[in-house]
């Protein structure tokens, strides 16, 4: 090799090197100046975190990173971290959810929460285009006003290179009444004729596994009784899953440990399986487990099963198994980020 093609192989290899470096020192000099604005502008102030895998101007992100590589430890962390920002959510592109730290949100369960919200968007997120990217946050936001209304007010406080901030003003009535709620209710209290299937106040009926306990309960008479023996408690499989429907699971439980999840799942796993032991409320000794998803094009047309599942050493008591499916007046889908 003569020395004029070293020459010029080093010289694109030094100018490469001088565009990487020049591009990450943009990287950096945009999510600093995005690190000030949240924390002079939005601290404690409930918030949506949109990172790419390590790239966030939050110190809660940072946080939700440590929390995952701690292992065994991660739920104790995602605990705490839980009650010091308790109003703290992210959406992860690469997992394509919403999580309150480690729990499974639904947007919609997060927007009812809100009058006042705030959306950070790190705008290298996914392998979009930055513009492409903030133009993808901006629809999935404005999804809700394609009904004729103005049912979120969306305006951007901040941007940088790769970092954007809206301010969400949320009409929480208008919101509401975007749904058409349909409510089934299993009490555990009134079994079918054949004693194979709990009643509903509607058409759906629970699936009866032989495990009614009379010796507590949230309300009425009877509970149901799960244990290393008795795992799986009742359950429901739904048809006419439409994309944009909002699903919210509740149960009240009792029980000595928080091995007591709500599931809810289609066929193929793979594509869609939560698992929740969210606890959203205490009364007494009782607390109400909660968990909400919104349909999207993977799940659509297909059914979805939902049911209680208990994999602890102890027992656990469960009551009041509720389900209220919204649906919007029409809809094209669900837009992703």
């Amino acid at each position: 090799m003569s020395y004029t093609t070293l020459a010029i192989i080093l010289g694109f290899g030094l100018a490469s090197l001088i565009r990487h470096n020049i591009k990450y020192k943009f990287y950096r000099e945009s999510r600093m100046d995005a690190y000030h604005f949240i924390e002079e502008n939005l601290h404690g102030k409930p918030i949506l975190i949109i990172p790419n895998y390590f790239g966030s101007s939050t110190l809660a992100y940072s946080l939700y990173l440590s929390a995952v590589w701690t292992g065994e430890y991660r739920n104790l962390y995602f605990e705490r971290l839980n009650q010091l920002y308790p109003d703290t959510y992210f959406y992860l592109p690469f997992t394509e959810k919403y999580q309150k730290w480690n729990y499974d949100i639904s947007l919609p369960d997060i927007f009812t929460k809100y009058k006042d919200f705030y959306v950070y968007g790190a705008l290298d997120a996914t392998d979009a285009k930055e513009e492409d990217f903030n133009q993808k946050i901006r629809n999935r936001i404005n999804y809700y006003n394609s009904f004729g209304q103005t049912v979120i007010g969306i305006k951007r406080i901040y941007q940088s290179a790769y970092d954007v901030v809206y301010k969400l003003s949320i009409d929480q009535d208008k919101l509401h009444h975007l749904y058409h709620y349909e409510e089934i209710k299993c009490d555990m209290e009134n079994l079918s004729k054949d004693s194979t299937c709990f009643e509903t106040n509607t058409k759906y009926k629970f699936n009866y596994n032989n495990n009614r306990s009379n010796s507590t309960s949230f309300s009425g008479k009877y509970s149901q009784f799960l244990d290393q023996g008795h795992p799986w408690g009742s359950g429901i499989t739904l048809d006419n899953v439409k994309s944009g429907n909002y699903y919210e699971i509740t149960l009240w439980k009792k029980s000595s440990d928080k091995n007591c999840f709500i599931v809810a799942t289609i066929e193929n796993s793979n594509d869609f399986y939560i698992a929740c032991n969210y606890v959203n409320q205490v009364k007494n000794e009782w607390e109400q487990l909660k968990l909400t998803f919104e349909a999207d094009k993977k799940i659509e047309n297909k059914q979805v099963h939902i049911y209680i599942w208990y994999n602890g050493k102890d027992h656990a008591f469960i009551d009041d198994f509720q389900i209220a499916i919204g649906t919007l007046p029409a809809t094209n889908g669900i837009p992703a980020f």
